[in-house]
């Protein structure tokens, strides 16, 4: 590795690390921040992603020598002082670290939905903190991937990789264009996918209820509509959008097996979903929570969420 000290904010090599408040200026450079030894050490590891440069205190570069060791000789590791991070980037380093990183190419939507069994979908979640607590809560229950609409936090802004643990990483995710939204969800129902949207507006079927039913049968028949007049379950559907392709499910006797498609839907917190989207659900679902509150924080509630729908799912690795 090539290790080079850098004792003053104004030295002209590590100039790319003043942009780091500006997430659209890296972008633009094709590059994301990953900040913390946890994240750092993680994305080394991993190896999936090109690093750019590192820049670390001592104690970061001790602590983080045998994952550096892997990286190309290439690779520039700028060692500055601890007091000399708030001058250098603007504000003081998560523990002293933090690595400029190749962005990776866009994964395209449509091979993220052929490839998934469980989605998460995200519509204009602009808070990084719940874009990167969403993206934790799919990789710890074993979403296979996270769908965007246009507007939400780009999932590689430095506070959303640090709040996710570094899930980002390697949890697929695609974001739909502004021509695409929210007409994707189309795609996503022809490719056999259940849509269910949490919301706690009526009707909505309590979660508990609703997972219990999907654990037991698989994907209830019949669409909001039926939640509307009790949430009656019939007998599996012998066809209609979940049968368009068969290779994508697992028939059982008794229904559809647990590796039936479901895309669980989520809006932003306050505003919640837009009434295009929830419409465009099959199911509404909602979390029973105390009068004392009126709303979970948006991470929180997908994660009980996912949970919920996950409890008897196999985890899948999926590769895109």
């Amino acid at each position: 590795m090539t290790v080079e000290r850098i004792d003053c904010a104004n030295d002209p090599r590590a100039i790319a690390y003043r942009d780091l408040r500006d997430g659209d200026l890296l972008r633009g450079r094709g590059l994301f921040a990953a900040e913390g030894r946890v994240i750092v050490r993680r994305l080394i590891e991993d190896g999936r992603c090109l690093v750019h440069s590192l820049l670390v205190n001592d104690a970061a570069l001790r602590d983080l020598g045998p994952a550096i060791a892997r990286l190309d000789t290439a690779v520039p590791i700028f060692v500055c002082p601890t007091e000399a991070f708030l001058g250098l980037t603007g504000f003081d380093l998560h523990r002293g670290c933090v690595a400029l990183v190749h962005r990776p190419a866009a994964t395209p939507v449509d091979a993220l939905i052929a490839a998934a069994r469980r989605l998460v979908v995200l519509e204009a979640i602009a808070n990084a903190d719940n874009v990167g607590g969403v993206f934790r809560n799919a990789a710890a229950f074993s979403a296979d991937g996270v769908l965007l609409s246009p507007s939400c936090c780009d999932p590689l802004y430095r506070k959303a990789i640090r709040t996710s643990m570094g899930a980002v990483l390697h949890v697929p995710y695609a974001r739909a264009g502004d021509d695409d939204w929210p007409a994707v969800l189309m795609r996503v129902r022809a490719a056999g996918f259940t849509i269910v949207a949490l919301t706690p507006r009526e009707p909505a079927e309590m979660l508990e209820d609703f997972a219990a039913r999907w654990d037991r049968e698989g994907p209830p028949k019949g669409g909001h509509h039926a939640l509307q007049d009790g949430g009656h379950r019939e007998s599996p559907p012998k066809g209609g959008h979940h049968v368009l392709q068969e290779d994508a499910l697992e028939y059982v006797a008794s229904g559809f097996s647990r590796t039936a498609r479901l895309a669980l839907v989520i809006g932003s917190e306050g505003a919640g979903l837009t009434p295009g989207v929830e419409a465009a659900a099959d199911y509404r679902v909602r979390i029973p929570i105390s009068d004392r509150v009126d709303s979970l924080n948006l991470a929180v509630a997908a994660g009980i969420a996912l949970h919920a729908l996950g409890k008897n799912r196999e985890p899948r690795t999926v590769n895109l």
